[in-house]
């Protein structure tokens, strides 16, 4: 991802997916089902026989950027870990895209604990434990992400390269027609892929078979025993597209923040936008002095009142106004810019 928030939620991501693939659990499982609108679980319906005339279609080909060419999707990620001592955990990733309005969705949960980010426009909030974060980035910046997710099986595919495989018959996944294969990977792929030892390695992907759909992956499920570190155990991975194409809207977190204080100014200039709770950060290329002197009529413009400021190499700043009070750094970074650092306490 292109912008500080997404890579601090993407390593989230893999911090989450890495215990569950050797971390030490307490036995907690995820609960919560994912939202997904249309429908539960996966939907899997074969057909009476692969294909007509004993034809098979050849190795499962996958469009690249294929989620890219759709208007909308829903999907969801699972990963199970049980390990020799009966230790379990689950986490479950719930992955909801939208191209018109452009907006991105991510729910992990893992050990009974829920994370959240809803990208909408030019607005990021990444929420947790009941409170939330929230960011800025320009919505062109983030249009070229669209269809990316965080991973995907194609990922998979492309590395298992031209491994053996079996045809396995067309069936309906979720409501989509697709073409079932099952990836017969080497001891050495397997190994390959999984950054470790791993034995009984199963891998099965099905594939997008309808003229008005690009070939993705609509589902994925991968189980083997392996170790990760000094854990070992038996892992499973599930992978599916719940829904293409349908119309459904994204909205913000439910608590999120709002944006700045409607009696506290945004800076014209501010890069790098960032909201925790009472706490609003930002950079820009102006002196600090500009930004001391934008602060000073713009608040008292908004009926507060300067109590102090003082200058001993950053500017700090302190309002109040009707039992409020209002706390501002600003200083240079050493670098050309300036870091600006607003504190709220109601």
């Amino acid at each position: 991802m292109k912008n500080r928030i997404w890579i601090a939620f993407a390593l989230l991501v893999l911090l989450s997916l890495a215990c569950s693939l050797g971390g030490g659990g307490n036995g907690g499982e995820a609960t919560g089902e994912p939202q997904t609108g249309g429908g539960g679980g996966s939907e899997v319906q074969p057909t009476a026989a692969p294909v007509g005339g004993g034809e098979e279609p050849g190795a499962p080909q996958l469009d690249p950027d294929a989620l890219n060419q759709l208007t909308s999707y829903r999907g969801r990620m699972i990963t199970r870990t049980t390990l020799t001592d009966g230790t379990t955990q689950t986490t479950q990733i719930l992955i909801e895209e939208t191209r018109d309005p452009l907006a991105q969705r991510y729910v992990i949960t893992a050990e009974g604990s829920e994370t959240e980010m809803v990208h909408i426009g030019d607005t990021t909030w990444l929420c947790s434990a009941g409170s939330c974060m929230q960011s800025q980035q320009s919505a062109e910046e983030f249009a070229s992400d669209f269809g990316e997710g965080l991973f995907a099986p194609e990922d998979l595919a492309s590395i298992a390269g031209d491994s053996d495989y079996d045809y396995v018959g067309k069936e309906t996944v979720n409501g989509i027609r697709t073409r079932h294969y099952v990836l017969n990977l080497t001891p050495a792929e397997a190994a390959a892929l999984m950054g470790g030892e791993v034995t009984d390695f199963h891998f099965e992907i099905w594939v997008a078979d309808e003229a008005n759909l690009p070939a993705f992956s609509v589902r994925a499920v991968m189980n083997w025993t392996g170790t990760s570190g000094d854990q070992q155990g038996t892992f499973e991975y599930e992978y599916e597209i719940l829904e293409v194409n349908t119309p459904f809207t994204i909205e913000p977190p439910e608590g999120a923040g709002s944006g700045f204080p409607a009696d506290v100014p945004q800076y014209p200039a501010a890069t790098d936008l960032a909201m925790m709770g009472t706490m609003i950060t930002f950079s820009t290329t102006d002196s600090v002095e500009t930004v001391a002197s934008f602060y000073r009529d713009a608040l008292a413009a908004q009926g507060w009142t300067l109590g102090s400021e003082e200058q001993m190499g950053m500017v700090l700043q302190s309002w109040s106004k009707e039992g409020r009070n209002l706390s501002l750094m600003i200083s240079s970074d050493g670098s050309g810019n300036t870091s600006v650092l607003i504190t709220l306490e109601e």
